[in-house]
Formats: C-alpha cells, sequence, structure tokens
C-alpha cells in the first residue's frame, strides 16, 4: 500500500512541477511585455531601463529554450518507458474477455448475448 501511495506521490510532484513550469513562463512572458508596454509609453527614458529591457529578453528566451528543452526530456523518458513495457516479454498483457468463443468450424461466435440494461449499469 506504501509503495503505490508513494508511486502516486511521485507523479504528482511531476505533475505539479510541469505546471509549475508552464505557468512561471507564462508569468515571465506577461511581465516582460507590461514592461516593454511601459517602456514604449514613455518618451525619455533613462537608458539603464533599456539594458535592462535587453538583459530580461535574453532571460526570458533562455528560460523559454529551458522549458521546451525540459518539456522534450520528459516527452522522450515517457516515450521510451512505454517502449519497453511493449518489449518486455515478462509483463503480463490484458486478456482477452471470454466473451468469443470458436467453434468447431473455425468460426467466432458470440458466447454471450449482449445486455443492454448490463452494459448501461457499468457506465
Amino acid at each position: 500500500m506504501t509503495r503505490d501511495h508513494e508511486w502516486e506521490a511521485q507523479i504528482e510532484r511531476k505533475v505539479k512541477r510541469r505546471w509549475q513550469r508552464r505557468m512561471l513562463l507564462l508569468a515571465d512572458f506577461t511581465l516582460f511585455i507590461i514592461y516593454c508596454a511601459w517602456l514604449g509609453g514613455s518618451w525619455n527614458i533613462d537608458p539603464f531601463f533599456r539594458q535592462v529591457g535587453m538583459v530580461w529578453l535574453v532571460a526570458v528566451g533562455c528560460h523559454t529554450l529551458w522549458l521546451i528543452y525540459t518539456e522534450w526530456l520528459d516527452f522522450a523518458v515517457r516515450r521510451a518507458l512505454q517502449q519497453e513495457r511493449k518489449a518486455d516479454p515478462y509483463v503480463e498483457k490484458p486478456k482477452r474477455e471470454d466473451s468469443l468463443v470458436f467453434s468447431d468450424d473455425d468460426d467466432s461466435a458470440d458466447a454471450v448475448e449482449f445486455d443492454e440494461r448490463a452494459y448501461r449499469q457499468r457506465r
């Protein structure tokens, strides 16, 4: 039970971290656009503020590249894990339901009639 709980907690941390990265990038872009609007609305701006804007632009670019890299890395790891699970012969594959039975002449026949009420109750 604790192993499942730890696994769920680890997945929750990964999902939260992924969304935090995305929200930080969104906040960074929003603040940069507000700063650029403030710079564009003023005529007499100290050159220091323009330099800060250029440094901030570089920081936003680096942050964007970092986010793209980490998202790509997470996707690549998930894809590799899925391929590994598919290739592992020791992993049990899902069993087929007993709804199909082969008859003597190799034609499949429904062993269980379709019950619409039971189907709706399961949903």
